[in-house]
C-alpha cells in the first residue's frame, strides 16, 4: 500500500497485545488439560452409578414379576369361586349376585318378592356356601400361599438394601459434582474473560489498523493533483483501496463496537466525509469519462466503483438512466407528434414538406441520441471484460449482477421495446403523421439502417437480435400497401376504355407513352428502395404483382373473333387490334428489361424477381395472343403442301432446270403475302416472335419433307422435279426466315435430303448422312415410296388413313420409336401376305429395306 516510513508506530503497539495473547493462550491450554481429567473421574462414577442403577432395576423386575404370579394366582382363584357356587347351586336368585356387572337394587329387587323367612334363608344359605368354598380353596392351595409369602419377603429385604445402597450412591455422586462444579465455573469465567479479551484485541487491532489507514488517506492530497490526471486517476484508485479495507473493518464489526470508541469517532466521521467526496469525485470522473469517450477515466472510475462495492449498482443504474433519458426523449418526439398533428387539419404541399423535414430532424435527433448512449455504455462494458479484480484477478463484468444475460443485449431489448412502442403509438393515433412518415418511409428507413451499421460495427453482438427497422415495421408495412396503390393506380390509368364497342377497342390499348410512365412509376418505387435490398425486395413483389396486372389488363383487350385469324383477305381491324396490344407488350418488355440492366447496385434482386417471372409471363401473353394466327397460316401451308398428292411425279417427259411444282408457286406467293401483309405488322425487335416463325419455318420443312417421302409413284424424272421443289422452297421461305440457318435442324435435314434423291437403293443405304442428319423414318419412307413394289403398302395405306390424318398424326410429337413401329407393322404385313400366295421371293430391294429397318432399331 505504500507508506513504508509509517510502519515503526504500529509495532511498538502491537508487541504487548502479542504478548498478553500469548500468555492468555498457554492459561487457557492448562485450564482445558485439568479440565479434560476432571472429566474422566467424572465419567468413571457415571458408569459405576450406572451399574448399580441396572441392579436396582433386575431386582424391581424380579418384584414385579412375582407380584405379578401372585396377582394372578389371586384372580384364577377368584374365577373359580363363583364358578364352585354355580356348579352347587343353580337358584337364579344368586345370578345377580354373580354377575360382573352386579347392581344392588337389581339384586334386592330379584328377592323382594320372597318372604321375610325366605329371603333370611337364601342370603344365610349363601353366606355359609361361599366360607364353604373359601375353605376348600384355602385348604387346597395353602402350601402355595406359604411358599409365595416366604419368597415376597425375601425380596422385600433385598429391595430394602438396595435402597440403602443407592442413597449413599446418590449422596456419593452428589459431593463429585459438588466438587467438579467449583473448576467448572471458575474455568466458563476463565473462558468468557479470555472471549472478551480476544475480542477487546480484535477491536484494538481493527482500531489501529483504521487509525492506520486514515494517516494514509489524510496524506493522500486529491485536490491537488487534479491538474496531473494520470497522478490523479492513481491516487483516487489507492484511496478506493484504503476505504475499500476501512469498509471491510466495520462490515466485520456485527457489534458496532467501533463506533462506541472514542478514540476513533472522529475518524470515522471524517472517513464517512471523504467517502461521500470520493463517490461525488468517481462519479463526475465517470461522467466525463462517458462524455469525452476517455478509456482511462472511464476505467480508473470503474476500478474504483469496484473498491467501493458497488459497481454492479453504478452498472445497473447507469443502463437505467440511459434507458430513462432515451425513454424521455422519445416521449417528448411523441408529444411534438402530437401537438403537430392538430396543425394539419388543412395541409398544404409546402406544409407537408416542413412536416417531413422535421419528422426526419427529429428522428435523427433520437438516433444519434441512442447511438451515444449505446456508444458510452459499449465502451464501459469492453472496459469491464478487460479489467480485473487486485486480489482475486477475476474480470470486473463478473461482479456485475445479470451475468446470464448480457447487458448490451439487456440494454438492446429494452431500447427496441421503448421504439417499438413509440412507433406504434404514432402508428395508431396520429393519422397525419403516419401518411406523413409513410410517403418519407424510405428517408427515414435509410437513417434507421445507417445508425444500425453504426451500432453493429460498434458491438457486433446485437447483429443477430431484432433490428432497428423492426420498430417501424408497421410504417413499413403501410408504405409497401401504399406504394402497391400507387402502382396499380397508374396501371388502371391507362386501362380506362375497356368497356368500348369492338370497332374503337383500338384507342384503348396503351400507347408507348403510357408504358413510359408506368415504367417511369416502377422505377421511382425501385429508386426510392436501392439503398436496401430487403426493402428492395419487397417492392419487387409489388412490381411483379403490378406486371401482372398489365398483363392481365392486355389479355383481357386480346380479340379472339373469327377474323382475327383469318389470312384469307386483308389484315383486319382485330388483327391490328391484336398485334398492337403485341406491340405494347413487347415495348413494356424492352422498356422492363433496360430498367434492369441499368441497375448496377441490385441487378441480382431484379432479375431473381422481375426477369425470371414477370417477363417470361409477358412473353407467355405476347406468344398467346399471336399462336391462334400463326396457327391458321401454317394450317393454310399445310393444306398447300398437302396438295403436292394431286401433282404428277411418275413422269417421263423431260422437265427445265428451274421448272417447280404448281403447289410449289402457289406456296411461294402465299408465305410472301403473309410476311408482306401480315408479320410486318407485327414488332421485328420481338424475340418471341421471331422464335415462332422459325418454329412455323422448321415445321414447314419437316411436313414438306414428309410429304414429298409420300409421294407414290415417282420415276427418275419425277425425282428431279422434287428436287427442283426443294430448291424453291428455301427461296420460299426467305421473306419469313433471312437467315435459313436459324430455321435449325430442320434446314440441315433439307439440304441433305436434297443429295439423296439422285442416289440409287444401294448408294442410299450405303450413304453416311442416313441417321445423321436425317432420321431413318425419313429415309425409310422415301425409299419405300420410290424403290419397293406396290404391294408394299405405305404406312398410311395399312393404316388405312388419309395423307392428312397420317402427317397429323406423324408431325404431333411423335418418338422416332412409335413412326418406326408403323413402318415396321406394315412391313410384317406384307412378309404375311407374300406368304399366303407362296411367292418364292419378296421384291429386289426388300434386303436392302430390311437393313436399312435393323440400323434404325439398334440406334
Amino acid at each position: 500500500m505504500g507508506d513504508e516510513g509509517n510502519q515503526t508506530a504500529p509495532v511498538t503497539v502491537e508487541e504487548p497485545l502479542d504478548l498478553i495473547r500469548l500468555s492468555l493462550d498457554e492459561r487457557i491450554y492448562v485450564k482445558l488439560r485439568n479440565e479434560r481429567e476432571l472429566r474422566g473421574r467424572l465419567h468413571a462414577y457415571d458408569q459405576h452409578l450406572n451399574m448399580v442403577l441396572s441392579d436396582v432395576e433386575e431386582v424391581n423386575k424380579t418384584i414385579e414379576v412375582n407380584e405379578e404370579t401372585f396377582e394372578e394366582f389371586i384372580n384364577t382363584n377368584k374365577r373359580n369361586i363363583p364358578m364352585l357356587f354355580v356348579r352347587e347351586s343353580i337358584d337364579p336368585i344368586y345370578s345377580e349376585f354373580l354377575a360382573d356387572d352386579f347392581n344392588q337394587q337389581n339384586a334386592i329387587a330379584s328377592i323382594n318378592n320372597l318372604s321375610f323367612s325366605e329371603q333370611i334363608s337364601k342370603i344365610s344359605t349363601g353366606i355359609e356356601q361361599m366360607k364353604n368354598n373359601i375353605n376348600q380353596l384355602t385348604s387346597k392351595n395353602c402350601e402355595t400361599f406359604f411358599k409365595r409369602a416366604t419368597q415376597l419377603d425375601e425380596l422385600y429385604n433385598d429391595l430394602r438394601f438396595i435402597c440403602v445402597k443407592s442413597q449413599n450412591l446418590m449422596k456419593t455422586l452428589e459431593l463429585m459434582r459438588n466438587r467438579f462444579e467449583a473448576p467448572h465455573q471458575q474455568l466458563s469465567h476463565e473462558i468468557i474473560l479470555l472471549s472478551r479479551l480476544q475480542k477487546t484485541c480484535d477491536l484494538l487491532r481493527k482500531m489501529l489498523r483504521i487509525m492506520h489507514l486514515m494517516e494514509r488517506i489524510e496524506e493522500s492530497d486529491l485536490g491537488n493533483t487534479k491538474n496531473e490526471q494520470p497522478i490523479f486517476l492513481k491516487e483516487i484508485v489507492k484511496l478506493s483501496q484504503y476505504i475499500n479495507e476501512i469498509d471491510g473493518i466495520i462490515q466485520s464489526d456485527q457489534e458496532n463496537l467501533l463506533f462506541k470508541l472514542n478514540c476513533i469517532s472522529k475518524d470515522l466521521q471524517k472517513f464517512q466525509l471523504i467517502k461521500t467526496k470520493l463517490i461525488t469525485e468517481v462519479d463526475l470522473l465517470l461522467k466525463n469519462g462517458l462524455e469525452t469517450l476517455d478509456h482511462n477515466n472511464i476505467s480508473t472510475a470503474m476500478q474504483v466503483y469496484h473498491n467501493l462495492r458497488s459497481l454492479d449498482r453504478i452498472v445497473n443504474d447507469l443502463i437505467d438512466n440511459k434507458c430513462r433519458l432515451i425513454e424521455q426523449s422519445l416521449t417528448k418526439l411523441f408529444d411534438d407528434m402530437s401537438l403537430k398533428e392538430i396543425k394539419l387539419t388543412i395541409p398544404s404541399p409546402r406544409q407537408n414538406n416542413i412536416m417531413k423535414t422535421n419528422i426526419r430532424n427529429n428522428c435523427k435527433f433520437n438516433l444519434e441520441n441512442l447511438f451515444n448512449h449505446f456508444h458510452q455504455l459499449s465502451i464501459m462494458i469492453k472496459i469491464l471484460k478487460k479489467r480485473r479484480d487486485n486480489q482475486t484477478q477475476t474480470l470486473l463484468i463478473e461482479f456485475v449482477d445479470n451475468r446470464n444475460e448480457l447487458l448490451i443485449i439487456k440494454f438492446w431489448n429494452e431500447i427496441i421495446r421503448m421504439f417499438s412502442s413509440t412507433f406504434d403509438k404514432l402508428f395508431q393515433s396520429s393519422p397525419a403523421i403516419k401518411k406523413l412518415i409513410e410517403s418519407d418511409y424510405s428517408n427515414i428507413l435509410s437513417l434507421f439502417l445507417d445508425y444500425s451499421k453504426r451500432i453493429i460495427i460498434d458491438e457486433p453482438e446485437i447483429e443477430n437480435e431484432k433490428s432497428l427497422r423492426s420498430t417501424i415495421g408497421q410504417f413499413e408495412n403501410a408504405y409497401l400497401s401504399n406504394s402497391l396503390s400507387l402502382l396499380f393506380e397508374s396501371v388502371n390509368r391507362i386501362f380506362t376504355n375497356v368497356g368500348v364497342i369492338k370497332n374503337q377497342k383500338i384507342d384503348t390499348i396503351p400507347s408507348e407513352k403510357d408504358v413510359d410512365m408506368v415504367i417511369k412509376d416502377i422505377s421511382n418505387e425501385i429508386s426510392s428502395s436501392n439503398f436496401d435490398p430487403i426493402l428492395l425486395e419487397s417492392v419487387c413483389r409489388n412490381i411483379v404483382k403490378t406486371i401482372n396486372l398489365f398483363v392481365f389488363k392486355c389479355e383481357q383487350l386480346v380479340s379472339n373473333d373469327g377474323d382475327a385469324t383469318q389470312v384469307i383477305g386483308k389484315f383486319t381491324i382485330n388483327q391490328r387490334h391484336n398485334s398492337l396490344i403485341i406491340y405494347t407488350l413487347n415495348y413494356f418488355h424492352k422498356q422492363l428489361k433496360n430498367l434492369i440492366a441499368n441497375n448496377d447496385n441490385n441487378h441480382s434482386i431484379l432479375q431473381k424477381h422481375v426477369e425470371i417471372s414477370s417477363l417470361k409471363a409477358i412473353d407467355n401473353l405476347i406468344l398467346n395472343t399471336f399462336e391462334p394466327f400463326i396457327n391458321s397460316i401454317q394450317d393454310a401451308i399445310e393444306d398447300i403442301i398437302l396438295t403436292i398428292h394431286n401433282e404428277k411425279y411418275d413422269i417421263n417427259s423431260e422437265i427445265l432446270p428451274g421448272q417447280c411444282s404448281l403447289y410449289m408457286k402457289e406456296l411461294q406467293r402465299f408465305i410472301a403475302r403473309v410476311s408482306r401483309d401480315y408479320f410486318q405488322q407485327y414488332p421485328d425487335d420481338s424475340e418471341i416472335i421471331k422464335e415462332r416463325i422459325h418454329r412455323m419455318a422448321a415445321f414447314v420443312i419437316d411436313f414438306f419433307l414428309l410429304q414429298n417421302c409420300l409421294i407414290r409413284p415417282v420415276s427418275e424424272i419425277g425425282r428431279r422435279k422434287i428436287a427442283n421443289d426443294f430448291t424453291q422452297l428455301e427461296e420460299a421461305i426467305i421473306p419469313i426466315c433471312n437467315r435459313l440457318g436459324d430455321v435449325g435442324r430442320s434446314f440441315q435435314i433439307l439440304k441433305a435430303f436434297k443429295t439423296l434423291l439422285p442416289l440409287s437403293p444401294e448408294e442410299i443405304c450405303e450413304s453416311s448422312i442416313v441417321g445423321d442428319p436425317i432420321p431413318y423414318y425419313l429415309v425409310i419412307h422415301f425409299f419405300i415410296a420410290n424403290y419397293t413394289s406396290d404391294e408394299l403398302k405405305s404406312p398410311h395405306k395399312f393404316k388405312d388413313w388419309s395423307i392428312s390424318r397420317y402427317s397429323q398424326w406423324f408431325m404431333t410429337n411423335r418418338s422416332d420409336e412409335e413412326r418406326l413401329s408403323i413402318i415396321r407393322n406394315s412391313l410384317n404385313e406384307y412378309i404375311i401376305q407374300a406368304k399366303k400366295l407362296q411367292k418364292k421371293q419378296y421384291f429386289s430391294t426388300y434386303h436392302l429395306l430390311s437393313n436399312l429397318m435393323k440400323k434404325a432399331i439398334v440406334e
